[in-house]
């Protein structure tokens, strides 16, 4: 995969830094390229490759996200506890990304941190915005990691109920 621009609006922390403007995704399976990459298959489509358009069958990728923070939460809570937040944060942030791409991918529309792409969303959690917001602006704190837990559980919710609908 050819280096990948990284657009403005993902250039927010915890994500990117105004300074980075690149990614060099190696040839990795998709599933460890967006663990290390926050909204790789956005910034991919932007940059015009093919195959990361997960919105349009999002549900392989919905359960990918929830066995990622299945397998991570633990580890994550035992960190941000402990207050490592080194070894929190690399944890989080690819889980972080993952919901709000679920949310957005279930709504089968690409990612965006834009506030105003919210409003739009059919299938969205109660205060999603400002719960993803604060978040995003103390990763590593309890009352993240708990707002993080009850996101991931109410998207594996509707995720469900979604997937019953189309089949």
């Amino acid at each position: 995969m050819p280096d990948l621009i990284i657009e403005p609006q993902w250039k927010n922390p915890p994500f990117y830094d105004k300074d980075t403007d690149i990614i060099q995704a190696a040839s990795a399976s998709w599933k460890e390229e967006m663990g290390m990459y926050p909204f790789l298959a956005e910034i991919a489509f932007q940059n015009g490759q093919a195959g990361y358009e997960f919105w349009e069958d999002p549900f392989p990728v919905l359960e990918h996200w929830q066995a990622y923070w299945q397998q991570n939460k633990i580890e994550i809570k035992h960190h941000i506890a402990v207050r490592e937040a080194k070894k929190a944060l690399p944890l989080i942030i690819p889980a972080i990304s993952g919901i709000i791409e679920s949310y957005f991918w279930m709504n089968g529309q690409p990612a965006s941190m834009d506030a105003g792409r919210w409003d739009g969303l059919d299938i969205v959690p109660v205060n999603g915005r400002e719960r993803i917001d604060f978040i995003c602006s103390r990763p590593v704190h309890h009352h993240s990691y708990a707002q993080l837990n009850e996101l991931y559980e109410e998207s594996r919710r509707k995720a469900a109920v979604l997937k019953r609908t189309r089949t």
